[in-house]
């Protein structure tokens, strides 16, 4: 399909390094950019009207569960996919589905248009035998992944993983989920005299290729070896801040370039849109406590170009790049900042949002 978003009022090519441009065209064939400015197109194109409107790269949520439990996997997906496209997410890495409903819920997120990244999560021994079953690079839509529950495995199979996983190639999208409160940390240093962090890298697992979870209890000493190894953090922020009891990981991690958002249990949320994790962001790091405020655009990048890089997605909107874009309701009333702009239309459901050159949704 060839598709022209005509006259956008502003394009944000990336948040990092911020690139914008006023009053342009974007024209789309075979899912790339192929030009944006005022630019030539004939009868053939889609012509979707991008006035009043800010086109963003596309918004990934690094940690999604696709709970409650009654519709089982797929049809749980299913509702989630439909919800979070129409705020302008064109990827999630997926936590509740396992290796037997990955067939239909990879035939769901095409259908959808929505790419995921999803596999088995990794509890005990036991589930080891479920690594046989992952097919590495499941496809365009679909992205092979372990989840790892960090505070349920056993120091032994967690080395028998990280032996295992480096033999693989191409490499899943490893998901590391932390213990979410302080007596299971506690716990965790019982038994093994040390902490998470410092265990997962002296047996290889802390790259720069898997992300973390739920990372909020986090010592000084475990968040110098995350940031030294470059490791993705995965903020959920207006879940934790609505749950109140997952802590606040220490704003020395906002030094982290390779940071990733995620929108963690959707169904306690009012909605899917990031303009709540923004936010929560925000309001906890500047309280007394912290006394930081962590940038909109900072944030932003997190949420759209640096999670993408988790999944192997280039999300830029520049010529010769794979079309996956949000493109925002934007209004002149109260402050006209880029920043408030981009937050008051996040809040409402995007006018369309293109996934690799596709339309995925349209209001």
């Amino acid at each position: 399909m060839s598709v022209v978003l005509r006259g956008c009022r502003h394009i944000i090519k990336s948040f990092k390094p911020l690139q914008i441009v006023e009053n342009a065209d974007i024209v789309i064939e075979g899912g790339v950019i192929k030009c944006m400015g005022k630019c030539y197109t004939d009868s053939h194109y889609n012509v979707l009207e991008c006035e009043n409107s800010a086109a963003i790269p596309g918004l990934v949520s690094l940690h999604t569960h696709v709970l409650p439990n009654e519709n089982g996997a797929v049809g749980n997906l299913e509702k989630v996919l439909k919800e979070v496209v129409q705020h302008g997410f064109i990827a999630l890495h997926v936590v509740d589905v396992d290796v037997d409903a990955v067939d239909s819920v990879c035939e769901l997120a095409k259908e959808i248009g929505v790419v995921i990244s999803v596999g088995p999560l990794i509890e005990e021994s036991k589930d080891l035998d479920k690594l046989s079953m992952i097919k590495l690079n499941e496809g365009e839509w679909c992205k092979s992944a372990i989840t790892v529950d960090v505070a349920s495995i056993d120091l032994e199979t967690l080395k028998k993983l990280g032996k295992t996983l480096k033999s693989y190639e191409p490499k899943p999208h490893i998901q590391l989920v932390m213990p979410q409160d302080p007596a299971s940390i506690l716990a965790f240093f019982k038994r093994y005299n040390t902490w998470p962090i410092i265990v997962l890298d002296d047996i290889g697992m802390l790259t720069n290729e898997i992300s973390i979870a739920h990372a909020s209890w986090l010592t000084t000493w475990e968040i110098e070896r995350v940031l030294s190894r470059n490791a993705c953090i995965v903020l959920t922020p207006f879940s934790d801040s609505l749950r109140g009891v997952h802590g606040l990981v220490h704003p020395s991690i906002f030094k982290l370039e390779n940071m990733g958002m995620g929108l963690d249990n959707v169904w306690t949320r009012p909605s899917t849109s990031l303009a709540l994790d923004v936010i929560a962001t925000q309001v906890v790091y500047s309280n007394r406590t912290w006394g930081f405020y962590p940038d909109t655009i900072q944030l932003l990048n997190y949420a759209s170009s640096a999670g993408a890089r988790i999944l192997n997605l280039h999300n830029m909107i520049e010529v010769g790049s794979e079309a996956n874009i949000a493109v925002l309701s934007i209004e002149d009333d109260l402050d006209s900042s880029i920043t408030s702009i981009l937050i008051r239309g996040l809040l409402r459901k995007t006018r369309y949002t293109i996934v690799k050159g596709s339309i995925s949704w349209s209001q």
